[in-house]
This record gives structure tokens, C-alpha cells and sequence, in this order.
């Protein structure tokens, strides 16, 4: 069955929407998952200290509503806490965001009423949460963020502007509620000065480290570390060259933790050149081996290496000056390349070809992806997410609902004569389901973890089958 052509619209539409996914995957692997691990940790510490204590003091007056309202935002508190240990970081911020507009709110409109000697002043927290959004909502769609910072400012502008709705006494009396102001207008401004340090703080270390970045590509202080491809029976295929900085004091960093910080500081051409100079050169080394002498390698290429002509004709020339055999490397191309560019990648895919280098669209089916065109383009290999291998188990030959994605695209690369590789392969449960719907190529830890070219030739040398 020949894929159908998208419509216009559909395909535009698409187009914006595997974009503004692109731009949030970059935004949140650019975090420091420790570093957002430990403000969501500190934010939710800050909740239930504020929460704690009116429960409590509500159980002693006898206000049982208001009692279990706070009992709702501990038990949010708490989910918030759990889902920053796992590092759901995209959960974790949403919980943040709804446990403080209804503890704010509840206090706003329950306990913090007006008088005509004394205002509301709870919604002064909303000030430190508001410049909190920008931190911790850096994972969502730019959209997203202004939703949720357009209703922290209106519920800061409705709680002071207004009058006191509930009905009955107060339930705090005058000398309480002005304990109160005074604690959330200290609350309020220790909490912007400490967020207003630690982004300046954050800032300067951004600026540091994008130094440091560059400093290492001049100086070859990074590293590849290759990832076995095998087949059905577990022989060697094909390998993926996958970048590595070992830090002198942050450790060994992986991509997610510093591309973002390249790419704003417009490092990924140096770094893509770089990445190619090296896997050509282990290439080369690895001529005579055994075992590794004619296996392709994988090289991850990014938009910025694609996206203006002269980083085109820079990334063709340097690969003409490699005179590597033919098939030697393999160029992988992300899914918003493909939907950024898809009259210059296939120009651009043709010209590798010309170089006998092949091609692989990585990530297929996370995204969107416009069938029309993959249909033409000179393609040689599609990769299937991680994401739906994770979710393959041996039930799952049975239940059509999990492995349906994965069966159609390998009936979608068969049609269209794509190899098609399977990663993250970690179980030999997936594997075992991967075989029954007809996969014959795998990438992922059951095989083999990322190793550097001396791990990785002693894992050739044993046989390299888990």
C-alpha cells in the first residue's frame, strides 16, 4: 500500500507542531535533570511548610473544610516530591503550579480576608511562583508557559483587587492576620531575591561552561563513545558514534546536558565538525580489525549543520576530504531536520549518497513525519523511538493496541525498502516481541552499553552476544 500525500494544510500544520516538539525536547534536555531534581525538591520542601501549618492550626480551631482543603495541597505537595525523585520533571512542574494557585487562592479567599485596616497580602507569593515558572515550566511549549504565567498574574491582580466574599466571621482574627502579611511579605521578598540570585548565578555558570565547551572542541577533550547495532542472531552491523564530554568537575557529561547550551551559543558546527574528524579518524584505525574493520558508523547530524547553505557545503566538503571507503559512516538526521528542511535534506541526503555515505531518519514516529515525502526521499534506514520498544513486552504479541505502531512501520519500511532498526532494546522480553512482528535489526543495552573504541573492541574480541 503506496503512503497517501498529505494535504497542504495538514502537512504545514504538522510542520509547526514537530517544530515547537523539537524546541521543547531542546529546552528541557538543556536542564541539568540534578539541578531541576533539586528545585523541585526545595519547592515542594517550601509548600509543605507552608501547608503544614494550617492544617494543623485549622484541625485546633475546629475549621474542618478548610482543614481537608490543606490536606488536598499536602497530598499534592507529596506527588509533586515523587514525581522530581522519578524525574518527571514535566508532571512534577505541573503539580507545582496547580498545589500553589490553590493554596494562594484557598488562603486568598478563606482566611487572608480584607478589612478596611488591613488587606490581603497571600498574593504576594505569587511573585517568587511567577518568576518560578520560568524555570521550572522550561520543558513546555512556549504557549504553555504564558497560560500558566497569565493565570499566576491574574489571580495576583483578582486577590488584590478583591473584597472579601465569604459569608460568616473571619476566621482569624486581627492580630493573627497582620502576623500573616508580615509573613508572606518576608516570604515573598526573600524567595524573589534568592530566585533572582540563583538566576544570575545560573547565568554566569552558562556563560563558564559555553567557554569550557568551546575550549574542549580546540583542544580534542571529547570523547566517542560507540554503541553496538547487531542483528537477529546478535552479529555486529553497524555501530553509533555518541558524543561525551568528561568535565574536569561535573563528570562525564552526555549530550542532553550541554547541546542546548551549544547550540544557543552557536558551538554545533565546530562540535558536528569535530564529531566527524574523529569518528573518520577512529574509522581509519579500526581498518585492519577483525571484527570492526568494514562496520558503518552512526553519526548524529543536527538542523544547524543543514539548515544554512554554507554549513551544507562546509559538511560535504569535509566529508569529500575524509576519502573514507564507501559505507564507512552513516549520517542520522532527527525528525525536525526532516520537517524543517525537506527540499534541502533530500538535495542534501543525495549528495551523501553520491559520497557513499548512507542515510537514517532516527526518532521516526515520536514526531510527525510526512509520508509523502519520506516516500521520495533517498533514504536508506528508518530507527523506531525508544518509546514504544519500552513498552513491548511478551504479552504484547497478543494485544494489537501496544504493538501496533511498531508493526506499521515495519510494514511502512518494508514497502518503502527502509531498513528499519529498533532501539533501545533493553530486555530480552522486547526483544523476543520486536523478532515476532518481524524486526531483525536492534540498538540498546541488551546488546551492548555505549563504550569507548578500547571497551568496545574487547566486546568484539568476546563475541559481543549478551
Amino acid at each position: 500500500m503506496t503512503p497517501s500525500p498529505a494535504q497542504p494544510p495538514q502537512r504545514w500544520l504538522g510542520t509547526l507542531r514537530m517544530l515547537a516538539q523539537a524546541s521543547e525536547r531542546r529546552e528541557s534536555a538543556g536542564a541539568d535533570p540534578a539541578r531541576r531534581q533539586r528545585q523541585l525538591r526545595i519547592a515542594a520542601l517550601g509548600l509543605a511548610l507552608n501547608c503544614l501549618p494550617w492544617c494543623l492550626y485549622m484541625v485546633w480551631l475546629g475549621a474542618w473544610a478548610l482543614a481537608a482543603f490543606y490536606g488536598v495541597c499536602l497530598l499534592l505537595t507529596l506527588l509533586l516530591e515523587r514525581a522530581g525523585q522519578r524525574r518527571q520533571f514535566g508532571r512534577a512542574a505541573l503539580l507545582l503550579c496547580v498545589t500553589a494557585w490553590l493554596a494562594v487562592t484557598g488562603v486568598g479567599l478563606w482566611i487572608d480576608r480584607p478589612t478596611a485596616d488591613l488587606p490581603r497580602g497571600i498574593q504576594l507569593l505569587l511573585v517568587p511562583l511567577y518568576l518560578a515558572q520560568q524555570w521550572v515550566l522550561a520543558g513546555f511549549l512556549a504557549l504553555w508557559r504564558r497560560v500558566a504565567a497569565g493565570i499566576t498574574l491574574a489571580l495576583f491582580v483578582a486577590l488584590a483587587a478583591l473584597p472579601d466574599l465569604a459569608q460568616g466571621p473571619p476566621v482569624l482574627g486581627h492580630g493573627e492576620r497582620l502576623v500573616g502579611l508580615w509573613t508572606a511579605i518576608l516570604a515573598a521578598g526573600l524567595l524573589t531575591q534568592s530566585l533572582s540570585k540563583a538566576r544570575a548565578a545560573e547565568a554566569r555558570e552558562r556563560q563558564g561552561l559555553a567557554l569550557e565547551l568551546a575550549q574542549a572542541i580546540a583542544a580534542n577533550q571529547l570523547e566517542l563513545h560507540f554503541q553496538p547495532q547487531c542483528d537477529a542472531a546478535g552479529q555486529l552491523i553497524g555501530l553509533e558514534a555518541l558524543l561525551r564530554w568528561p568535565h574536569p568537575q561535573l563528570g562525564l557529561l552526555r549530550p542532553a546536558q550541554f547541546l542546548a547550551l551549544a547550540e544557543r551559543r552557536d558551538l554545533m558546527g565546530p562540535l558536528g565538525a569535530w564529531v566527524l574528524r574523529h569518528a573518520a579518524e577512529q574509522a581509519g584505525r579500526w581498518a585492519e580489525h577483525p571484527q570492526l574493520g568494514h562496520v558503518p558508523i552512526a553519526l548524529n547530524i543536527s538542523l544547524a549543520q543543514v539548515q544554512e547553505p554554507a554549513d551544507r557545503a562546509r559538511l560535504l566538503a569535509q566529508l569529500q576530504a575524509l576519502l573514507l571507503p564507501a559505507g564507512r559512516l552513516r549520517f542520522e538526521f532527527t525528525e525536525p531536520v526532516f520537517a524543517a528542511h525537506p527540499q534541502t535534506l533530500e538535495a542534501l541526503l543525495q549528495a551523501c549518497r553520491a559520497q557513499g555515505v548512507r542515510t537514517t531518519l532516527e526518532h521516526f514516529g515520536a514526531g510527525w513525519s510526512a509520508l509523502a515525502s519520506l516516500a521520495h526521499l533517498p533514504l536508506d534506514q528508518i530507527k523506531i523511538d525508544r518509546q514504544f520498544v519500552h513498552k513491548l513486552g511478551p504479552a504484547d504479541v497478543e494485544d494489537p493496541q501496544r504493538h501496533s505502531i511498531v508493526q506499521a512501520v515495519l510494514r511502512l519500511g518494508e514497502q518503502l525498502e527502509l531498513e528499519v532498526l529498533a532501539t533501545g532494546v533493553e530486555t530480552e522480553a522486547q526483544l523476543a516481541a520486536l523478532k515476532a512482528l518481524g524486526c531483525r535489526l536492534f540498538q540498546g543495552h541488551w546488546f551492548g552499553e555505549p563504550m569507548r573504541a578500547a571497551a568496545l573492541e574487547r566486546w568484539a574480541a568476546a563475541g559481543g552476544v549478551p
